[in-house]
């Protein structure tokens, strides 16, 4: 297992139970660890992960960088038909006194402590973003590339006239939005699409993304990227189109990506060849005009 880990460039793990104890590593998992660590890093492995579950579901873990050393991992997200944290502190901020008296503290704590990814900042990124502002969400990461413009002011969310003039990009009027508030949302704006090399380490930072991109390539790399590192994705889809003279069509759809769900090529959401000529449109746009005169 080492070193099928250390070939595709992955950090081990060690995962047992205590089904009638406590999530609480025993001296003799102290014994054990130190010494598969020490193994582990004989074998040019960055460390070594250990995991213990209690059986009522409590999860202790640490991290051993060397030997004979662990360090604890306090911070867990339970990913699942159910989203969770262990190790939050602190008090939900004033402002959520009514969502305290509906929903409870360790419910709002819980959800003011997801750190969320928003992919997009178009017209439904820029719903989605104050939407967790309001909920108490306290670190929030938005992907976009795009400038507001005219078009937009219609569905755009924060954007005003000047904006457009000013050629400002999207990311810039969310920054404004929530530095306007007041609500203490530590939002960290990235100038790229999400699924770039540069968005990786962002995206896997997060414990809930909302996928609030339009296109196919966007989405099919949030949908792989769910499966791979076990990360909640809630993709929302909205398309309006003219059916009439006086009648339209409005469709809506929230499909929550992690294991256990049917993933949106399942589902039929995602047209694998149209992601590919997107994403060739947007990285090589002289080979996609090339392809594109050759039919």
């Amino acid at each position: 297992l080492l070193n099928e880990a250390k070939t595709i460039g992955l950090v081990p793990a060690l995962v047992h139970t205590h089904p009638r104890g406590k999530a609480k590593f025993s001296e003799q998992d102290d014994r054990n660890e130190a010494e598969l660590a020490r193994t582990a890093l004989l074998k040019g492995m960055p460390g070594l992960i250990s995991v213990v579950i209690a059986g009522n579901g409590d999860i202790a873990a640490r991290l051993w960088t060397q030997k004979g050393k662990a360090e604890d991992i306090s911070r867990i997200l339970h990913a699942g038909p159910r989203l969770r944290i262990s190790g939050l502190k602190g008090t939900p901020a004033d402002f959520l006194e009514r969502q305290v008296r509906l929903f409870g503290k360790e419910a709002s704590r819980q959800v003011a402590g997801f750190r969320c990814g928003i992919a997009g900042g178009g017209a439904t990124g820029s719903a989605v973003l104050p939407l967790l502002l309001r909920l108490g969400v306290q670190e929030a990461v938005q992907f976009d590339k795009d400038i507001v413009e005219k078009t937009n002011l219609n569905r755009l969310h924060g954007a005003r006239r000047p904006d457009v003039d000013a050629k400002m990009p999207k990311i810039a009027i969310h920054k404004r939005t929530v530095g306007e508030s007041g609500l203490d949302m530590m939002l960290v704006s990235m100038d790229a699409w999400a699924g770039h090399p540069a968005t990786w380490d962002a995206l896997k930072s997060c414990d809930v993304i909302f996928c609030c991109t339009d296109d196919h390539a966007g989405r099919l790399f949030l949908n792989r990227f769910a499966r791979f590192y076990g990360i909640p994705v809630i993709d929302v889809g909205l398309a309006m189109q003219r059916r009439t003279e006086t009648a339209y069509d409005l469709f809506a759809r929230v499909s929550t990506l992690f294991p256990g769900h049917p993933c949106l090529l399942c589902g039929g959401y995602v047209d694998p060849r149209r992601a590919r000529e997107e994403a060739m449109k947007r990285d090589d746009p002289e080979a996609y005009d090339r392809l594109k005169e050759e039919a």
